[in-house]
């Protein structure tokens, strides 16, 4: 059965992934799909050495950019 909808009154704490999965701004395309379909995500955070988040990195953008290298 598919699974429950989140009630109204849940917070982000208590549905988010935790820890993050995050990837570096110098992670190969391929690594970061690998960890999407590792831990069933659709987009991965990206941080800088610093470990600041400087954006995010979905499935779909992930594919074209290997597709393109190819």
């Amino acid at each position: 059965s598919a699974a429950a909808l989140p009630d109204a009154d849940e917070t982000a704490v208590e549905l988010m992934t935790s820890p993050a999965i995050t990837v570096q701004t110098t992670t190969p395309i391929a690594e970061a799909l690998h960890l999407m379909t590792e831990h069933a995500v659709k987009r991965l955070p990206v941080v800088d050495a610093g470990g600041r988040l400087v954006g995010l990195l979905g499935r779909s953008s992930a594919l074209r950019g290997l597709l393109e290298d190819q």
